[in-house]
């Protein structure tokens, strides 16, 4: 990594993580904060022994977990690897969830399509065709990640600086650029490492606009979130479907927890 890099970086530290979520009808939010500890492995062993509620969710959870593990391992030495795995996990898992076909659209196009099925005659029709060619992974993986956020997680940022953490405003296009960073990675051979690295101020995203010679990778790479911040929405997309499978999480406050698994409906962005 270079001089500028952390070495040490959240999902490296031993101490609890800030993320959260809300759980339905809660007046606390709930804390993923689970730490890196062996010990914590306690909070899936039912899931893992045949506990689990649905086995097919199961599957796409250990290996979007496996893909986590491996970006983990090599993101000091392959920043581009490790970005390219956090994607393959969020893929996964997409593939499994529940897909929205209007969560993670862009307001424009969201707009758009209302406004086809309201005016035109055949409007629901036509604005149905429409949604179904928009049905590609892409689409379903930016589903993926707004639809396991809430508000909680943008307020609890792990960038030391405010100015390099993740907004609200940015996403579902934070989700798209993340996705087709992996495409460009793939198609054409763009390295992007130096440009998500993990760094000592934590950043999520891009502070500024990268200057790399090529308009359009420039605004992919300005919209990006960078590994740590890419790290923090796979880690939140894996523990909610985790929690959905039977997982059991950290309540509020340590106290004995007694409320129902949140409704992944309520964490949409």
């Amino acid at each position: 990594m270079t001089s500028g890099s952390n070495p040490r970086p959240p999902p490296y530290r031993s101490r609890k993580r800030r993320d959260q979520t809300r759980t339905a009808g809660a007046a606390a939010p709930r804390k993923l904060e689970t730490r890196v500890k062996i010990s914590e492995l306690n909070r899936i062993q039912s899931m893992l022994e045949g506990g689990a509620k649905d086995l097919k969710c199961l599957a796409a959870l250990q290996t979007g977990a496996l893909f986590y593990m491996r970006a983990l391992r090599v993101a000091e030495t392959n920043p581009e690897i490790a970005y390219l795995h956090l994607i393959t996990a969020g893929e996964r898992l997409a593939e499994v969830v529940p897909f929205d076909a209007d969560r993670g659209l862009e307001a424009v196009v969201s707009s758009a399509l209302a406004k086809i099925k309201a005016e035109l005659s055949d409007g629901e029709r036509i604005a149905g065709l429409f949604r179904a060619r928009l049905r590609q992974l892409k689409r379903r993986y930016c589903s993926l990640i707004c639809g396991s956020l809430d508000e909680m997680f943008f307020s609890r940022t792990e960038a030391t600086d405010g100015f390099g953490s993740l907004k609200k405003a940015s996403f579902p296009r934070a989700a798209a650029a993340a996705y087709d960073l992996r495409s460009r990675y793939v198609h054409t051979g763009a390295s992007f490492g130096k440009w998500v690295q993990p760094r000592r101020g934590n950043e999520e995203r891009q502070i500024g606009k990268p200057i790399v010679g090529n308009r359009g990778f420039e605004t992919v790479l300005h919209h990006a979130p960078t590994f740590i911040g890419l790290e923090r929405l796979t880690r939140v997309a894996l523990l909610t479907l985790a929690e959905e499978l039977g997982a059991v999480l950290p309540p509020p406050g340590g106290a004995a927890d007694t409320s129902t698994s949140p409704s992944r409906a309520t964490r949409a962005v």
